[in-house]
């Protein structure tokens, strides 16, 4: 199961996680960290962006109560390996953690 930090506090931008599992979200690889900020897509909102380390997350989405990440390439696990831990920084919200946190947008922003 993902920890998902975005319920606590949804315009965190920067976490550390441990890589859980290597699999598949539709056609593409895909990472399972145990926490994450990233929000998935889901509801008519968009997906969360950002890159774990280097790299690029394309999609995010839930599977069975883990949060999975979405990547352009198979050879991009290899920078992920499972039980490493990566580094995010600079999460973009894509828009649905902000509505669904509970607190809604903060002054001055949306």
């Amino acid at each position: 199961m993902t920890v998902r930090l975005y319920y606590e506090d949804a315009y965190l931008a920067s976490f550390e996680a441990t890589v859980v599992a290597h699999g598949a979200v539709g056609d593409r690889p895909a990472v399972a960290l145990d926490r994450s900020a990233f929000y998935p897509e889901g509801g008519g909102q968009p997906a969360d962006h950002g890159a774990l380390d280097a790299v690029a997350i394309s999609d995010v989405q839930v599977v069975d109560a883990l949060v999975w990440h979405g990547l352009e390439r198979g050879e991009q696990l290899g920078a992920l390996p499972v039980g490493g831990t990566v580094r995010v920084v600079g999460r973009h919200a894509g828009g649905g953690a902000r509505r669904h946190a509970g607190g809604g947008a903060r002054a001055g922003q949306e």
